[in-house]
């Protein structure tokens, strides 16, 4: 009796899954290549952090203003650093996140890392700051890899 319950379980989930495998299987692949895709973008600008945090050049920038933006939500706020760099030339660039509240004041102070042969390329010295895009794809990333590498070892 028992051995035919167990057989029967294991035809019932063989169907279940012969019968819908196409597209699960379809399904299951889509996450792998999104999940793999993302892997790779965050790989990638985390890379591209390492590199800018081993040839940039570190510096104290000034927050010199306060861009009001309105979206969807209401009025955010994106602060403006000013620095010098190497050669004495003011360079400004706009910190690509928004917030609402106001996060920085006028005049605060700043350490930012920025390449030397590019100034405008400049990002704050913190961790969100420098890994924010890294984290952000590989926290999108992980579930869909979860999901996907999951069922390919169940179903083989």
């Amino acid at each position: 009796m028992l051995t035919y319950a167990r057989d029967y379980r294991r035809k019932k989930l063989e169907y279940e899954f012969n019968n819908d495998r196409p597209m699960l299987l379809t399904l299951y692949i889509f996450f792998f290549v999104v999940a793999t895709s993302l892997m790779i973008v965050a790989i990638y600008y985390y890379n591209e952090t390492r590199e800018l945090l081993k040839t940039g050049v570190n510096t104290r920038a000034i927050v010199s203003e306060i861009i009001t933006v309105e979206n969807s939500d209401g009025k955010s706020y994106k602060p403006v650093f000013t620095f010098l760099d190497e050669n004495g030339h003011a360079v400004s660039f706009e910190n690509p996140v928004s917030s609402n509240p106001v996060v920085w004041k006028l005049g605060e102070e700043v350490s930012v890392i920025y390449d030397p042969n590019m100034p405008s390329i400049a990002k704050v010295v913190s961790y969100w700051g420098l890994f924010r895009v890294s984290i952000i794809c590989a926290l999108i990333a992980a579930p869909f890899l979860v999901v996907s590498l999951g069922y390919f070892f169940f179903i083989f």
